[in-house]
Formats: structure tokens, C-alpha cells, sequence
């Protein structure tokens, strides 16, 4: 079952909802049954500007390396976003396991210190030179 969000803010104290007629269809399937709710302030993903440099960049890595751009993306991905998870109830031996995070579910401020790392690395592994987003953004 996919869960819908629902987005909201508070008011005179009062939590109020944008769609009130989503949430009122939604809440008759969940009528008698135990719920989890959770409220947190909204985070704005990463912007498009944000992801078409990105993109940018991993295509003139690709080119000076040779490499397949989706495979420069999996490369940062697994460099920058990789955690490890600990799982209960796996073999004594392994429990832990490692996990690569996604770029999609970055916001705004994660997505620019994850950038940051990027053009660093680029710079200093491949000696690519990748233009600021200031550069890219004026023409």
C-alpha cells in the first residue's frame, strides 16, 4: 500500500491542511485500524538548477575519463552516500550491511555539500576542472 503525504502547516495554533478532501478519503480506508503519525517540517528537495549541474559536470568527467556518465554517478554515489546499516537478527558474523544512498532524496543543503564534494574530488582525483555553478548560470 503506498502511503500518501499530505502537506500542511500550522496556523493560530491549529494544524491545517492544503487538501482537506484527500486526507478526509484517505482516513475512511484507514477507519478502525492502528496508525503511526508523524509531523516534520518540510525539506525542500534539490533544485533543478542543482541537478542539471550536476549532470553537467558528470558528463565532462565522463568525457575526460572515458567512462559512461551513469557510471561516474554511481561512482560519487557510492563514495559520498554510501552508510552502513545495522540489522538485528542477521548471522553473528554479518551485521551489519552497507547501503548507497540516492541523490534523489537529497534537499537543497545536502545536495550542495554533496556537489561540493564532487567538483573537489573531480579536481584533485582527475584533475577536472568543473565550472561553479555561478559560471554556468550567467550564460
Amino acid at each position: 500500500m503506498i502511503t500518501p503525504t499530505f502537506s500542511a502547516r500550522i496556523m493560530d495554533g491549529k494544524l491545517r491542511f492544503f487538501d482537506k478532501e484527500r486526507l478526509k478519503e484517505w482516513l475512511k480506508k484507514l477507519t478502525g485500524k492502528p496508525l503511526t503519525v508523524t509531523i516534520k517540517p518540510k525539506q525542500k528537495k534539490r533544485t533543478e538548477l542543482q541537478n542539471n549541474l550536476y549532470w553537467l559536470w558528470l558528463t565532462i568527467i565522463a568525457e575526460e575519463t572515458g567512462q559512461d556518465k551513469d557510471d561516474i554517478h554511481d561512482f560519487y554515489k557510492t563514495k559520498f552516500l554510501t552508510r552502513t546499516i545495522h540489522i538485528k537478527g542477521m548471522d553473528l558474523i554479518k551485521r551489519e550491511a552497507k547501503v548507497i544512498g540516492s541523490t534523489a532524496t537529497l534537499n537543497t543543503r545536502s545536495f550542495g555539500e554533496y556537489l561540493d564534494k564532487v567538483q573537489s574530488h573531480a579536481a584533485q582525483f582527475f584533475g577536472v576542472t568543473l565550472p561553479n555553478s555561478e559560471d554556468y548560470y550567467q550564460n
